[in-house]
């Protein structure tokens, strides 16, 4: 199915980008709609940092990007971050939540059609 497959290389881009260039870790919740791609800050990173970024749980808190048909942005930091990193962040997060649109889309309708098992064999 080409929509898995795009939606699959967009997920392993955005984790090697967060990885690489961010000092998040990324995870992509899919049990719920809408498609969750939660950013959450490394505490190893955190230590570096004189102050206390963790809230009265000890948490240190996130970024949510919910992929529906109008994406929203939750930010429940304790960390700063820059503007143009973030904007990246949410704009490949988005990218994958559209990705994961289409390909629930296409996957409903191969399954209305009975193609699905065809796909499997």
């Amino acid at each position: 199915m080409f929509t898995k497959d795009c939606y699959n290389a967009a997920v392993a881009d955005l984790k090697k980008f967060c990885e690489e260039e961010t000092h998040f870790t990324v995870e992509v919740i899919e049990d719920c709609y809408p498609l969750e791609v939660r950013f959450k800050p490394s505490i190893s990173q955190l230590s570096f940092f004189k102050d206390d970024y963790t809230d009265k749980n000890g948490e240190v808190g996130h970024i949510s990007v919910f992929g529906g048909i109008e994406p929203t942005v939750k930010i429940n930091l304790k960390v700063t971050i820059g503007n143009s990193l973030l904007k990246k962040m949410i704009s490949k997060a988005e990218a994958v939540a559209k990705l994961y649109l289409h390909y629930k889309w296409e996957e409903a309708v191969r399954k209305a059609k009975g193609l699905e098992d065809e796909e499997n064999n």
